[in-house]
């Protein structure tokens, strides 16, 4: 397996600064995902734009969490990912990877999911363990891309489904009322099936 350049992924020395940056991107990929589920522009939105009274991202990713198909592991990854982001985030005490696997039982855990999920890669002799899981943070943050990625494509592929067999059904309909409208009391039929239908809209 080709070993990884470490070198070549940091853009910054700063692990905070590092952490913070990459989850906002999430944040607005995220915000982005829900704005085209829901079919609202998420720029303008009030829960999912910049408004100071928008969704936080705790709240946000719980809402990706909850949709249906998304599959238990990259549900683990974003409650990882969301971990790791708070504790960097909120409390200033954690200026490491080390600071903050040893902060509690959240932080051991992650350790062992990051470890579980990554450890196959080859990294260079050399490497660290702060470089280490500055490079798994990296993959989880790739994964959680192609996660919300593979939600818009299914939804965008169930989207085009639906507006084709409504596309359908609306020329069979077309159809089956050009065929009744030539029948001798066509119109009375059609205009018959109108009532009832209005009739049965009022009932329920």
């Amino acid at each position: 397996m080709e070993k990884k350049e470490m070198s070549l992924l940091f853009e910054t020395d700063n692990l905070r600064s590092y952490i913070i940056e990459n989850t906002l991107i999430i944040e607005e990929i995220i915000s982005e995902t829900l704005g085209y589920l829901l079919d609202i522009d998420w720029m303008s939105s009030k829960s999912f734009g910049y408004s100071s009274s928008g969704l936080s991202f705790n709240q946000k990713v719980q809402m990706i969490q909850d949709i249906k198909g998304i599959s238990k592991e990259d549900t683990k990854k974003l409650t990882a990912l969301m971990s790791i982001r708070n504790k960097f985030a909120h409390v200033k005490s954690i200026k490491t990877f080390n600071d903050f696997f040893t902060s509690g039982d959240n932080g051991k855990s992650v350790k062992k999911e990051l470890d579980r999920w990554y450890s196959h890669h080859v990294l260079e002799a050399n490497t660290d363990e702060e470089h280490k899981y500055k490079f798994f943070f990296f993959e989880l943050i790739k994964d959680t891309g192609i996660c919300l990625f593979d939600i818009s494509t299914k939804h965008v592929w169930k989207r085009a489904v639906k507006e084709g067999e409504e596309k359908a059904s609306e020329l069979v309909l077309k159809a089956l009322k050009a065929e009744v409208l030539k029948l001798e009391n066509g119109k009375e039929i059609l205009d018959k099936l109108k009532k009832e239908l209005q009739e049965s809209l009022k009932t329920e």
